[in-house]
């Protein structure tokens, strides 16, 4: 990506600047720069143990053959939608920000621009920009949507309290995740997964099922008719 095509943050003390061939998120050059960087060693642990057959996330998003396509709503940093394409998904990652989807459309390029990178995932992910309210109004129907909408910790490491106060000021305190979620119910064909704290109330009552992980929860919500 051409530093011409680099998004201008509408917060005046955010920007987007290179730094190390990576396009980087910066706050007044007072913070270690944010960047999405799926090959780093901050995404090791992601990659560990990606082939596992009881892995969380493909317990929660389905394992039956053909394994569904998964249309990620709130993209983020793109960490899960990396990992679920790992593991052999077909991933869609929407972000409506645009800054925040630079930084994916740099890791993705970057990342498949390398050997690793391209093993990992092949052609199995991709980034739009889009806002997912928008994508469900539009025929396909997708099989399967992931949610991770904000929401605040309890405890958050100092590095995660930073990427959630930055996104504020990117997006905005609103908490949009039962209206995600009312709305990805309507249209999707097998089921719609909500990542929530461990600690906090689903976004809708009574989810089919729930995949406990040590700090977060998957909270799973079939399709009607779903078999």
């Amino acid at each position: 990506m051409s530093n011409k095509h680099i998004p201008h943050p509408t917060n005046p003390d955010v920007r987007l600047e290179r730094i190390a061939s990576k396009l980087s998120l910066v706050e007044g050059g007072r913070q270690t720069p944010i960047c999405v960087d799926f090959l780093g060693p901050a995404a090791a642990g992601r990659r560990t143990g990606i082939q596992r057959r009881n892995h969380p996330l493909a317990r929660a998003v389905g394992r039956r053959q053909p394994l569904p396509d998964i249309l990620d709503g709130t993209a983020g940093l793109g960490r899960d939608a990396f990992v679920l394409a790992c593991l052999g998904y077909r991933v869609t990652a929407a972000e409506r920000s645009p800054v925040l989807h630079a930084l994916l459309e740099d890791g993705l390029a970057r990342m498949l621009a390398d050997p690793r990178g391209s093993a990992l995932v092949e052609d199995r992910l991709q980034v739009v920009h889009a806002d997912c309210l928008d994508l469900l109004e539009h025929p396909p129907p997708p099989a399967v949507v992931y949610l991770d909408p904000m929401f605040p910790e309890r405890r958050k490491s100092a590095r995660v309290k930073k990427e959630m106060q930055m996104f504020q000021r990117l997006l905005g305190p609103e908490d949009n995740g039962p209206a995600l979620l009312a709305a990805a119910r309507l249209v999707a064909t097998d089921r719609v997964v909500v990542k929530r704290p461990v600690w906090a109330d689903p976004l809708e009552e009574s989810p089919n099922y729930t995949v406990e992980g040590s700090k977060v929860r998957w909270d799973v919500y079939l399709a009607s008719g779903h078999g």
